[in-house]
């Protein structure tokens, strides 16, 4: 993952501002506090996990992926919107 290699992230598709990111956690885990968090959702197939559904300064991508990876946290996608 280039976050974990030490790289930065300016624009994303020529999007500067923010970026759309799910991943999934245990239910009690709480995002990064620069993130914007829109929604969560249980994961049917395992209780105690949920979907966590949050915005984030595309400037501040690279140190999320970081966070979330060193909690254990599993990235499902970031969105291009």
């Amino acid at each position: 993952m280039l976050a974990a290699r030490g790289a930065n992230f300016a624009e994303i598709a020529g999007n500067r501002s923010e970026i759309l990111v799910s991943a999934l956690a245990a239910s009690d885990w709480t995002p990064p506090a620069t993130t914007k968090m829109l929604f969560l959702q249980p994961v049917l197939t395992q209780p105690r996990r949920h979907r966590f559904v949050f915005t984030v300064p595309v400037a501040g991508l690279a140190n999320v992926l970081n966070e979330i990876a060193r909690n254990g946290v599993t990235l499902e996608h970031v969105f291009d919107y």
